[in-house]
């Protein structure tokens, strides 16, 4: 993905956003471009985010605990 694309991605999302980035060789480069559209950028270990994505979203409990490692956990229904 170019810069230019990032950009516009980054123009689609809302200031009070956060992103959730793995961890990888550019993500240093990618959360400089995005930082600027949204409220936070959280850099995450590669393996926490596949558990995340592996977990049934909103009610499993290990998803919520991972998530709550991240600082996003407030978004989860009780």
């Amino acid at each position: 993905m170019t810069r230019t694309a990032l950009e516009g991605f980054g123009k689609t999302l809302l200031a009070s956003d956060e992103v959730v980035l793995e961890a990888t060789a550019n993500h240093m480069a990618v959360s400089r471009v995005l930082a600027p559209f949204v409220a936070r950028v959280i850099i995450a270990n590669p393996l926490q985010v596949k558990a995340i994505a592996q977990a049934h979203a909103g009610c499993d409990p290990v998803y919520v605990r991972r998530a709550e490692q991240f600082g996003i956990g407030g978004v989860f229904p009780d």
